[in-house]
Parts: structure tokens; C-alpha cells; sequence
């Protein structure tokens, strides 16, 4: 392309594929791995859902 560096939906766009395509290229070794940037670290911990039927107030 022009070097230029493209999210993988615009690269999909621009090419005239899909972003399934896309990732399939890279899994083959057709195109290189993606460049990460930005949010690239694991999910915050998320807390447990809440029993249902049970509220804060009534552990007191």
C-alpha cells in the first residue's frame, strides 16, 4: 500500500475485504501481526454479579 498504517477495518475497507479476511492473512503469514496501541493490557477485574433476589440492604 503507501505505508501508511490503517485500523483493521479500514485496511479491510480500503482493500475491498473483510476484517474476517484480514485476520484470516495474518493467521497464514500473509500480512504481518498487528501493531498494538492503546488500551493493550488485561480487562480490569470485574466484580461478581449479585445473587439474585438480594440486596445490600438486607445484609446488614
Amino acid at each position: 500500500m503507501n505505508g501508511r498504517e490503517y485500523r483493521i477495518d479500514e485496511l479491510a475497507h480500503t482493500a475491498g475485504t473483510t476484517v474476517r479476511n484480514i485476520r484470516a492473512y495474518q493467521d497464514r503469514g500473509l500480512l504481518p501481526p498487528p501493531r498494538r496501541v492503546g488500551r493493550v493490557g488485561p480487562a480490569p477485574a470485574r466484580r461478581p454479579p449479585a445473587r439474585a433476589g438480594t440486596h445490600r440492604a438486607e445484609h446488614r
